[in-house]
């Protein structure tokens, strides 16, 4: 399958750093000009209500928080950028409000993949990386996994049914603007470039 065209124009970037290392996750979006403090809402899916891209960060981190710990992490900071052809403009940004909760080390070069499915059937995974995860697995049960990885999952695609309008569910797409639709798994593995990253290969 042809890799998919990059046609999103807007993209928010939450920062956070675990052991000096710095982590991003990028969420393509579309957006409204508004009077909020990013001078945007976002442009939701049906069955949601726009909300201001300022208010994105403390919904995301809330849902990562219970598993980072405050000694080895901090949440840093967002970002809401702009492309305008193959560049990509800086339009506005700011300082997390939220820290993390947890109380599990940090597990070098480990990552949590959240995989679900958008409109049109392809696959759209989620990542975050190096908390306190556990041990490799792949899960594909709700009743499975923990209350926070729920929660987490809830906030990329709603298998629980509780997502809000600051939800990524709500507001986030592919790079070619398709909608998430379901989830499937949980997996929980080593990230291979950030074992060479972190020296441990």
């Amino acid at each position: 399958m042809a890799p998919s065209p990059l046609t999103a124009a807007w993209r928010v970037t939450f920062k956070y750093t675990v052991a000096q290392l710095q982590h991003k996750a990028e969420h393509y979006l579309n957006v409204n000009p508004s009077g909020e403090a990013s001078g945007y809402d976002t442009q939701p899916w049906t069955g949601f209500a726009p909300v201001g891209v300022s208010t994105l960060e403390a919904e995301f981190f809330a849902k990562i928080a219970p598993f980072y710990k405050s000694t080895d992490t901090t949440f840093d900071s967002w970002e809401l950028w702009n492309r305008t052809g193959t560049i990509w403009n800086f339009v506005s940004g700011g300082a997390a409000s939220v820290g993390p909760s947890g109380a599990g080390a940090a597990q070098a070069a480990n990552g949590y993949c959240i995989s679900g499915k958008m409109n049109g059937g392809r696959r759209m995974n989620r990542f975050i990386y190096e908390g306190s995860f556990g041990t490799a697995q792949k899960v594909s049960s709700y009743a499975g996994i923990s209350a926070a990885s729920q929660a987490l999952v809830d906030y990329y695609f709603n298998p629980g049914n509780t997502a809000v309008d600051a939800s990524a569910f709500a507001w986030f797409s592919s790079k070619d603007e398709w909608n998430p639709t379901r989830w499937l798994a949980v997996v929980i593995d080593t990230n291979e470039k950030l074992r060479r990253v972190r020296g441990l290969k």
